[in-house]
């Protein structure tokens, strides 16, 4: 069986996968330096979620990300990450030339909210694009309470 170069190209490119960044920035509410070395981030389909842990640049690298949609979500102890819906799919790179490449988009979402109710466009690109993951706030483990006010020896 003979396989012409462009047919191989052609099934080079519909088999491979896409790959980006999921970029945490520095913000006055948090350094990214000072994560904790647990912090990783997942993307979650049907099937097993691809896993990454963030790297000494502060990133999460994905890579050989299949087309299809997913919800990116930093996984931290000390911090929440808001989650991202990114969709991955394979486009023409110029129409008609049958040649294919990756375009990975990224939207904020809200957990609980129907799939195509997308938020803030994070984002859109090819191979290497670098999304922010944005840091939603502190995560506190116990309340803090006010303390008893007792006044020992006043009298009425």
């Amino acid at each position: 069986m003979h396989l012409s170069i462009s047919t191989l190209a052609t099934l080079a490119s519909t088999a491979s996968a896409a790959r980006f960044l999921l970029q945490i920035p520095t913000t006055a509410l948090l350094n990214p330096s000072t994560l904790p070395s647990t912090t990783h981030a997942t993307l979650q389909s049907s099937g097993p979620p691809l896993d990454a842990y963030l790297t000494r640049s502060n990133t999460f690298n994905f890579a050989n990300v299949s087309a299809g949609s997913y919800l990116a979500t930093v996984h931290c102890r000390d911090y929440a990450f808001e989650p991202l819906r990114i969709d991955v799919s394979l486009e023409e790179a110029i129409e008609g030339s049958g040649e294919k490449k990756e375009v990975v988009k990224a939207w904020q979402t809200f957990l609980g909210n129907e799939w195509d109710n997308k938020g803030e466009s994070r984002g859109e690109g090819g191979n290497g694009l670098v999304i922010e993951a944005r840091v939603v706030g502190t995560k506190y483990f116990y309340q803090e309470r006010g303390g008893c006010k007792l006044r020992v020896g006043e009298s009425r």
